[in-house]
C-alpha cells in the first residue's frame, strides 16, 4: 500500500497524514486501537487499522526478498548444483 492515512479519532480530530510505520508507533503508545476509523489518504473509504495491518503485510509479502537474490558474483541460486551429502563431509 505505501499510502499515507488519516486518523480519524473518537473526539472528532482528525490526525495526519501519517505513514503506516507512524499508525504502528501510534497504536503500540496507545493512540489508536485495532478497530480505529482511518482513510487513506484522498481515499472515501474508512479502514480499520487492522485491515490497513493485513493490506501492507500482503504488499510485503509481494515484494521480493533479499535474501532471495544472489550476493554479487555468484550465480543465482537455481544455478547452483546440489552437492551430495559426501561432497558435504568431505
Amino acid at each position: 500500500m505505501s499510502s499515507r492515512y488519516l486518523f480519524h479519532a473518537p473526539d472528532g480530530h482528525v490526525y495526519g497524514p501519517a505513514t503506516f510505520e507512524a499508525l504502528q508507533k501510534w497504536r503500540s503508545g496507545g493512540r489508536l486501537r485495532d478497530d480505529s476509523r482511518l482513510k487513506a489518504e484522498g481515499g472515501d473509504a474508512f479502514l480499520t487499522y487492522t485491515e490497513i495491518a493485513e493490506a501492507e503485510a500482503k504488499e510485503q509479502c509481494l515484494l521480493p526478498s533479499p535474501l532471495a537474490e544472489s550476493a554479487p558474483g555468484l550465480p543465482p541460486p537455481s544455478a547452483r548444483p546440489l552437492l551430495s551429502l559426501r561432497e558435504l563431509i568431505a
